[in-house]
């Protein structure tokens, strides 16, 4: 065999046993990452779609389509902040501090109907200002629900 011939054959086999370990390593990844799809139910209610996930898994195929699916029943629940500040407009006090609540008591208001954080920025505030409450009346109190 010529040297020529010798190294045309260890190449081949190089390829060969490059080709199929880095088969061997993919091909049961490439599997186990297709057969978890996920499955899910999607209901109507009124005017909101709503979707249930049943299974975790991650779901791989093309680039663009791979996609994360979590277990509703253990995703954590947003909860809605609301802002208080001096200085903010009322308009919208879950975007931040310019549109925050001007006191304390409408934000109370709110969230023991809706639920929801509430941050304070530094400031004095009395409990006789917002919503329901009559102005400079002293048996006025902040009353804050239970955790």
């Amino acid at each position: 065999m010529t040297h020529t011939r010798l190294y045309y054959h260890c190449l081949i086999f190089a390829l060969i046993l490059f080709l199929g370990l880095g088969l061997a390593l993919v091909l049961p990844w490439l599997a186990s990452s297709q057969s978890q799809a996920a499955q899910s139910e999607v209901g109507t209610q009124g005017n909101f779609k709503n979707l249930q996930i049943h299974s975790i898994g991650f779901r791989s195929s093309p680039a663009e389509n791979t996609q994360l699916v979590t277990d509703s029943e253990h995703a954590p629940e947003a909860i809605t902040r609301y802002y208080v500040a001096k200085t903010g407009d009322g308009t919208n006090p879950t975007l931040g501090w310019t549109t925050a609540f001007t006191n304390v008591q409408d934000a109370l208001v709110v969230t023991a109907i809706l639920g929801g954080e509430i941050w304070v920025a530094a400031g004095v505030y009395y409990p006789d200002q917002g919503y329901g409450q009559i102005d400079n009346a002293v048996d006025s109190t902040f009353v804050l629900a239970d955790n």
